[in-house]
């Protein structure tokens, strides 16, 4: 990568700067496979900024008249969750689900892959907020997973019952109304990216459960 290409991606993830990404991506066509590699940076914000990157930049180009760019992408990044790659890409599931968040025709195609890792480490953290993500505008895509994120609300991992919960709030499942309930009192503390603010926000689990309460009522 030229150094100007590496200022510029820095600069962009840094700040936010979608638009000037989307514009390299307009005039070059080298973004999406530049802001990858960031994927394996070992500062978690930065690898967060370019899972929302990659997701604006692949919706960019489906919009665009090319959806090709973003089922490569999603291939590429389940090649890099297969032990054989050589190379295991930690934030796979995050990224694979913010493309299909910004390209929700491959939602149907791809979302089942992503719950077929749900149990699969070291997935289940990106495969929980993933599938959380992508019910915020495909719920009923996850209507046979149910079972599974029920499972989830009585893991150990604080994270991933928090967005277990999340993901059956955005599918207003009525049949999980009791087990949020008896999860309202879970004030063990977990740490997340916020995609709306573009920062991490530490939190109690009980504050997803409620959350999840109140789109089912």
């Amino acid at each position: 990568m030229r150094k100007n290409h590496k200022a510029l991606v820095n600069n962009c993830l840094r700040n936010r700067n979608w638009k000037e990404l989307i514009s390299w991506e307009e005039k070059e066509g080298r973004a999406i496979r530049v802001v990858s590699s960031y994927l394996l940076s070992s500062d978690l914000l930065i690898r967060w900024r370019a899972i929302e990157a990659i997701g604006k930049l692949c919706g960019y180009r489906d919009h665009e008249g090319d959806r090709e760019a973003a089922r490569k992408t999603i291939l590429r990044l389940m090649w890099g969750m297969n032990d054989e790659s050589g190379s295991i890409i930690w934030s796979a599931p995050e990224t694979l689900a913010e493309i299909l968040f910004n390209v929700p025709a491959l939602i149907k195609k791809f979302a089942p892959i992503l719950v077929s890792n749900i149990d699969l480490e070291p997935f289940p953290q990106g495969v929980h907020w993933g599938i959380a993500r992508i019910a915020e505008i495909r719920p009923e895509i996850f209507n046979d997973s149910v079972d599974l994120l029920i499972e989830s609300l009585q893991a150990d991992d604080p994270y991933i019952r928090a967005f277990a919960a999340r993901a059956l709030g955005n599918m207003k499942s009525n049949a999980t109304s009791e087990k949020l309930e008896s999860m309202v009192d879970d004030d063990e503390m977990f740490e997340f990216y916020d995609m709306d603010s573009g920062d991490f926000r530490g939190v109690e689990v009980s504050q997803f459960c409620r959350a999840a309460l109140d789109k089912i009522r």
